[in-house]
C-alpha cells in the first residue's frame, strides 16, 4: 500500500510536506484529479498516531497499553495535533492563493473554523443532554449550576461554556483557524518574522499568567489548554508549512549535516531526562518535581515539553522515511494502519470521542485491569476499521 511505486512517487508538486525532510513520500498524483494536492503519507502516520494516543488516554489512562503507547512520556496527542494542522493548513493554503486567491482561499479556512464550531456546539448540546438525563458524566456542569437553560444556550456558542470531557480541544481549533488569515495574510506579505514574534511574545505572556485571556467560565473546569499558549506551536507548524518549499529546497540540504544530528542529540537528552521523571524510575534519585510545571508543563505548552516535542517530530519524521525508503517490512505493516486513521483525522477523533464518553459513562476505570487493557485495544481497532471502511462517514465530517 505505502511502499509500492505505484502508490508513491518523489514529485515537487505542491503536497502536504514536512518542514525538515526535503523530498516526501506521496501518493502519486497521476491517480488523483489534476492539479489535486498530493498527500504526504508520512504525515498521515504521524496524524494516525496522534489518534492513537488520544484513544488511549482517554479510553485506558492507566493501562498497560497507554503507558508503553506515551513512551516519550511528556509529549501528548495534542503536541502532534495543533503542529500537524498548522503545517498541514500552511501548506495547503499555498497551493490555494496561487490557484484561488487571497480572498476564496480564506474564506476557506473560516468556513472550514465555521464548521468545527458548529460540531462543537452540536456535541456539547448533546453532553448536557446526555448529563442531565444521566448524571453519568462529572467533568460536565449540570444546567442548574450554569443558571439555566438561557444561560446554557447563550454560553456554549459563545465558547463560556465548555467541558473536560473533550469538549476543550475543538474551540481552541476554532479560535486558530479564525485567526489564521491574519497570520497567512502576513506572510503574503513577507511577514513571517513579525508573525513568529507577535506569537512568541503572547507565548512568554502566557507562561507568565496562564490563566491570562480565558474564555471560558470557570465552571467549565479546570483549564487544560491556554489559548495564548498553545498558539505558538501552532504558528510554528503554520509557518513551516507555508514556507516548506524553500525549507526542503534550500535551507534543509545546506544545514541538514548538523541539523539532523542536533535534533537527534536533543530528542535523545530529553527522552532521556524526561523517562527519569517516571515513578518507575524514582528509585534513580533524579527526579525533579518543582521544574515540572515551568519545563514540561502541559497547560502552557511549556518551553521544554514544546522543544523536546519539535526534535521528536523531526526525528519521528526522519525515521518513518527511512523505513519506507528502505522498504522494512514488518514496520510498514505497522505504520499502514496509522495512514488510513491518519487521513481521516477529524472523522476519528469524532468517533474516538463517542468511544470515550461511553468508557466515562460506564466507569471503565473501575475494571479489572485486564478488562481495561482489552477495551482500549478495541477501542483503536474500532477506529481504525471504521477509518477504513468509511462506516458511517455520511454522517460524521472529517
Amino acid at each position: 500500500m505505502v511502499p509500492t511505486a505505484r502508490n508513491m512517487n518523489y514529485s515537487g508538486a505542491v503536497a502536504e510536506r514536512c518542514p525538515a525532510i526535503p523530498e516526501p513520500l506521496t501518493r502519486d498524483s497521476a491517480i488523483a484529479p489534476a492539479r489535486s494536492i498530493s498527500r504526504d503519507l508520512t504525515l498521515d502516520m504521524l496524524r494516525g498516531w496522534a489518534i492513537v494516543l488520544m484513544v488511549a488516554n482517554h479510553v485506558g489512562p492507566s493501562t498497560l497499553v497507554c503507558t508503553l503507547a506515551h513512551f516519550t512520556w511528556y509529549v501528548t496527542a495534542a503536541n502532534w495535533f495543533v503542529a500537524l494542522s498548522g503545517v498541514v493548513l500552511g501548506m495547503v493554503s499555498v497551493g490555494r492563493l496561487r490557484k484561488e486567491g487571497r480572498r476564496q482561499t480564506y474564506m476557506r479556512v473560516l468556513s472550514r473554523a465555521f464548521s468545527l464550531w458548529v460540531i462543537h456546539c452540536v456535541l456539547m448540546f448533546a453532553l448536557i443532554l446526555f448529563h442531565e438525563s444521566t448524571g453519568r458524566l462529572h467533568e460536565v456542569a449540570s444546567v442548574s449550576a450554569a443558571g439555566g437553560w438561557l444561560k446554557v444556550l447563550w454560553m456554549v456558542p459563545t465558547l463560556r461554556l465548555t467541558s473536560n470531557e473533550f469538549m476543550n480541544i475543538l474551540p481552541m481549533y476554532v479560535i486558530f483557524l479564525g485567526l489564521t488569515p491574519i497570520a497567512l495574510e502576513c506572510m503574503q506579505r513577507r511577514k513571517t518574522g513579525l508573525v513568529l514574534l507577535a506569537s512568541l511574545c503572547l507565548y512568554v505572556a502566557a507562561q507568565m499568567y496562564p490563566e491570562w485571556g480565558r474564555i471560558s467560565d470557570p465552571i467549565s473546569g479546570k483549564r487544560i489548554f491556554s489559548v495564548e499558549a498553545w498558539q505558538f506551536v501552532y504558528v510554528i507548524g503554520l509557518c513551516a508549512g507555508y514556507h516548506r518549499e524553500r525549507i526542503t529546497k534550500e535551507l534543509w540540504p545546506r544545514y541538514r549535516s548538523w541539523l539532523l544530528p542536533l535534533c537527534i542529540t536533543v530528542f535523545a537528552a530529553l527522552f532521556g531526562f524526561a523517562l527519569l521523571q517516571r515513578p518507575t524510575f524514582a528509585w534513580v534519585g533524579l527526579r525533579c518535581p518543582a521544574a515540572g510545571p515551568y519545563f514540561w508543563g502541559k497547560l502552557t505548552a511549556a518551553p521544554g515539553q514544546t522543544l523536546y516535542f519539535f526534535a521528536t517530530m523531526v526525528v519521528s519524521y526522519w525515521v518513518i522515511q527511512q523505513v519506507q525508503r528502505r522498504n522494512i517490512t514488518p514496520l510498514q505493516r505497522f505504520l499502514r494502519p496509522l495512514e488510513t486513521i491518519g487521513r481521516y483525522s477529524l472523522y476519528c477523533f469524532l468517533v474516538h470521542i463517542v468511544i470515550s464518553l461511553a468508557a466515562r459513562a460506564v466507569n471503565a476505570d473501575t475494571w479489572p485491569r485486564w478488562e481495561q487493557e482489552v477495551l482500549t485495544i478495541a477501542s483503536v481497532c474500532i477506529v481504525y476499521v471504521m477509518a477504513k471502511y468509511r462506516i458511517l462517514a455520511k454522517y460524521i465530517p472529517n
